[in-house]
C-alpha cells in the first residue's frame, strides 16, 4: 500500500516538474533532516528512488 503511494507520489512529482523532480525530493529529504524529523525524511528518499526509477523507464522506452 505504502510503495503504491510513493510510486503514485513519484508519478505526479514527474508530471508537475519533469526533469527537476529528483532535484525537488533530495531538496525535500534534505529539508526534513535539517528539521529532525528522519522519518518524513527518509520518505522523500523513498519517493526520490522512485522518481529516479521512473526516470530510468523513461529512458529505457526513449532508447529501446
Amino acid at each position: 500500500m505504502m510503495e503504491e503511494k510513493i510510486r503514485q507520489s513519484a508519478e505526479t512529482l514527474v508530471r508537475a516538474h519533469g526533469g527537476r523532480a529528483a532535484c525537488i525530493c533530495a531538496e525535500t529529504a534534505a529539508k526534513w533532516q535539517q528539521r529532525g524529523d528522519q522519518a518524513a525524511a527518509q520518505l522523500w528518499l523513498d519517493i526520490l528512488r522512485a522518481v529516479r526509477k521512473l526516470e530510468a523507464e523513461k529512458l529505457k522506452w526513449q532508447v529501446g
